[in-house]
């Protein structure tokens, strides 16, 4: 009888061990569906990861954004590239030196891409104004006379 017992036991909580499904623990969430599309949303995931070797990325979490992969590379020929003060509340100071005595260009782009500033042939020191943007982060590129980058720095207004 005891066998009996046991297997049954077995048998009933075992069928029921193990459920494998997508589950999220987050403080707010919502799904919306119409005709063509379904949309969830979760606010707080607890554990979202992207892991990449240059060939594969693999991203690891229910909800993953639109993944936007940017780097920021610096040319090995550049010698000194020198921007203060950043932050910058008027003007910013662009000092430079490169191995080859070639000139430079600038530009510099709001947070959203849109580009703000644009000068080519850059052989001395530059100053850019600030008086009249916005408080916010902004991207400064050094290019060379190829539009090749060669430095990208992040200024931030204050």
């Amino acid at each position: 009888m005891k066998k009996i017992l046991y297997i049954l036991l077995l048998t009933t909580f075992g069928a029921n061990a193990q459920s494998i499904s997508n589950q999220v623990v987050s403080s707010y969430g919502l799904s919306a569906v119409n005709g063509t599309a379904q949309t969830d949303v979760t606010i707080g995931e607890p554990v979202t990861a992207t892991v990449s070797d240059g060939n594969n990325t693999l991203t690891q979490g229910f909800h993953q954004t639109k993944l936007i992969i940017t780097t920021i590379s610096e040319n090995e020929k550049t010698n000194n590239y020198q921007f203060y003060p950043n932050p910058v509340n008027e003007v910013l100071n662009f000092n430079f030196t490169n191995s080859n005595n070639e000139p430079v260009g600038l530009q510099l782009f709001d947070i959203n891409g849109k580009i703000l500033y644009n000068k080519q042939n850059i052989t001395t020191n530059e100053q850019l104004s600030f008086s009249d943007k916005a408080n916010g982060q902004y991207i400064l590129k050094v290019i060379d006379k190829n539009n090749k980058e060669i430095k990208t720095v992040k200024i931030i207004k204050n």
